[in-house]
This record gives structure tokens, C-alpha cells and sequence, in this order.
């Protein structure tokens, strides 16, 4: 199963303990991808984590914000392994299911 994070939006205060552009609020997307059969199965979650602040240190200026950075934020905050977990169970469900999608005969 391969995953992949996608970090649409980072919800900010613009000053906090006399910091600035504090990220509180992370929206993410988390997809999980396997290839069965010849084809790609592909399963994702949309989901917001909202941060604990308490202590801003080690503070990370906003424009020197990694993706892994902020990823490991989310995985710290969630529970990570129930969330893979999910998503392995609904691949499973995908690739061991007789219902597909088709697109129309006339295309």
C-alpha cells in the first residue's frame, strides 16, 4: 500500500505569543494507493487536525514549513496506525469487490 499526503490549507493566527503565521489547523487529504490485477486501486481520506499550541517551541518560522514537518504534526495528533488501517480494509473492499464503475459504451 502506498501512501500520500496532500496539505491543502494551513489555517494560521496571524500573531501568537508574539510569534507570526502560527499554524493551528491543518486540512489534509491522505490517499492510499495498490496495484491488483493490473489495476490501481485508489482510497483516500479528507480530514482537518486541529494543533495543540500550548509551548510554540521549537518554533518553525511559516516560510521555512516542510511538508514532512507539518505531516508529522497530523500523524502525532491522529491516531496514524487506525487511520492506514481504514484505509487497508477499503482497498481490500475494492479490490476483492465484483461492482465496477464503467464508463458508457458510446464514449
Amino acid at each position: 500500500m502506498e501512501l500520500k499526503w496532500n496539505i491543502s490549507n494551513l489555517q494560521s493566527y496571524t500573531n501568537y505569543q508574539g510569534y507570526s503565521d502560527v499554524v493551528f489547523k491543518v486540512y489534509w487529504n491522505l490517499t492510499a494507493s495498490e496495484t491488483a490485477n493490473g489495476k490501481v486501486y485508489t482510497v483516500g481520506n479528507n480530514d482537518t487536525t486541529t494543533l495543540t499550541l500550548g509551548d510554540v517551541q521549537p518554533f518553525t518560522p511559516f516560510n521555512e514549513l516542510t511538508k514532512d514537518q507539518v505531516v508529522s504534526w497530523v500523524t502525532g495528533s491522529i491516531d496514524f496506525p487506525a487511520l492506514t488501517a481504514t484505509l487497508n480494509d477499503k482497498l481490500q473492499q475494492a479490490i476483492s469487490s465484483d461492482v465496477v464503475d464503467l464508463p458508457p459504451p458510446w464514449n
